[in-house]
């Protein structure tokens, strides 16, 4: 069961709506807001969630300041933050149904069983496999559903970037088993949301009921689990759940950003259960899933559009699946306001604003803290003088990255990472050009890799930020 909600969360969510909605008019407001924004409020934040990170940037820069107005004139220093729900669909309700208020611990038995069921939660549309398209791009990971789907798989781990499919695919397989079973005990959340039941437990000292709700499971989905990189006592706990629901001849399904190996702060026993099942990475989709996904999200949307606008969106968003999402929210909306045909002129005019908004500007700070996230260095480490290659290679390739993704000057990084100059970074852009171009592997937390693969992993933390 969900926590309730105040009344006095209602209240304002529903006084900041109305104003929000007097204030813009009615079009604008059932344009940009009705159905598409989720409103959260605790004692001190008012939370804006979009349906996607285009929607948040073109939001922010088309309503911050009327929006920061009314928030102040109903409670003044309340902080605003906006945020992206890849959940959250056209038909989630305005005001979140799920409070922000603390979950009570006499609670917490209930919740994972209302999590486990087959009812969604409210204002959320679960996604099923019906709607997922297979490619070239995620074909490993279809595969790998499909073995789970039929009994034969045991424990699959899926990874990629952000955006491309991974939180669908849990979603699907949950609902199928689902679906084929009902007697079956299907769990499906999130690691952050087991270490809060896990945390709510210990304060409680109902650590048995705990147990024995996670352990007696048959099959757990579990979203986001590089959450539990470097929390060494949710890691133990969860460790003993994965040996009791495989000593029970359960299925595990598990997704992350990125590979289990990449994963430096994880213990080895709970990397050898994740490398031991089938792991499956999930790329950003090729040109034609691109264009199959674009092509069934006019059919879903009923976005009046031509198969010319159809190749130029889907030529133009090639980093996920979520940006093509986005890209095609964006157009219904404009399509519904306007009532004309989607051709190649009309995306282009809808959407060339939204992109120059939404475009990440990165700093040496940003690709400074992945490498050093992912190679499990402090800053002092990798701006140090050591020489070691446990030093050494991460400086290199933070400095091609920075080179790569800010565009910065030669000296400026090589002041960056410890008052180097510019040859340093000249001389590490190319060291790292050639160790690409040979295919090159590098061992990282007990395990190989490519150097492609691993400019590609620490590329897409740095951009997600």
């Amino acid at each position: 069961m969900p926590p309730e909600l105040h009344g006095g969360e209602r209240d304002f969510s529903l006084q900041f709506l109305e104003r929000l909605e007097a204030e813009l008019g009615a079009s604008k407001y059932q344009q940009w807001f009705a159905q598409k924004v989720r409103v959260l409020r605790t004692d001190s934040e008012l939370t804006l969630a979009c349906g996607s990170s285009y929607l948040v940037g073109w939001l922010q820069k088309q309503f911050r300041a009327v929006v920061r107005r009314i928030v102040d004139e109903l409670q003044p220093g309340l902080t605003v933050l906006w945020t992206h729900d890849d959940g959250l669909t056209a038909s989630a309700p305005s005001i979140d149904s799920e409070a922000k208020a603390p979950l009570s611990v006499a609670r917490t038995t209930r919740d994972v069983e209302a999590a486990a069921s087959s009812r969604p939660v409210p204002g959320r549309r679960l996604r099923d496999l019906a709607s997922f398209v297979p490619g070239r791009s995620n074909l490993l990971a279809w595969s790998g559903v499909q073995q789970i789907l039929s009994g034969s798989g045991r424990l699959l781990f899926l990874y990629s970037g952000v955006g491309n499919g991974k939180t669908h695919l849990l979603e699907g397989i949950a609902q199928q088993l689902r679906r084929e079973d009902s007697r079956k005990q299907v769990l499906s959340l999130s690691a952050e949301a087991f270490s809060n039941y896990f945390t709510q437990a210990l304060d409680a000292r109902t650590t048995a009921s705990f147990r024995q709700r996670f352990r007696n499971i048959d099959v757990l989905v579990m979203d986001d689990i590089d959450f539990f990189d470097g929390k060494k006592g949710i890691q133990e706990e969860f460790l003993n759940t994965l040996r009791r629901i495989e000593s029970r001849g359960g299925q595990v399904i598990v997704a992350a950003d990125r590979h289990p190996n990449l994963l430096t702060r994880t213990s080895s026993e709970i990397l050898s259960r994740f490398t031991s099942g089938l792991v499956c990475r999930i790329d950003s989709p090729d040109p034609e899933t691109r264009r199959q996904i674009v092509a069934s999200l006019r059919e879903s949307l009923e976005v009046p559009m031509n198969d010319e606008a159809v190749n130029y969106v889907a030529a133009r968003f090639q980093d996920n699946v979520r940006e093509l999402e986005g890209a095609m929210n964006t157009l219904q909306n404009w399509a519904s306001v306007t009532k004309r045909l989607i051709t190649v002129g009309v995306a282009k005019e809808a959407l060339g604003r939204l992109e120059r908004d939404c475009l990440k500007i990165v700093k040496l700070a940003d690709v400074e803290q992945a490498v050093c996230q992912t190679f499990g260095l402090t800053l002092d480490d990798l701006r140090s003088d050591k020489r070691t290659r446990a030093a050494s290679q991460p400086r290199m390739l933070a400095m091609y990255l920075a080179r790569r993704l800010t565009g910065t000057a030669y000296s400026e990084i090589g002041q960056f990472f410890g008052g180097r100059n510019h040859s340093t970074v000249v001389s590490a852009e190319r060291r790292v050009t050639e160790l690409l171009r040979n295919q090159t592997r590098v061992r990282i937390g007990g395990g190989e890799w490519t150097v492609e693969e691993l400019v590609e992993s620490l590329e897409r933390q740095i951009l997600v930020g």
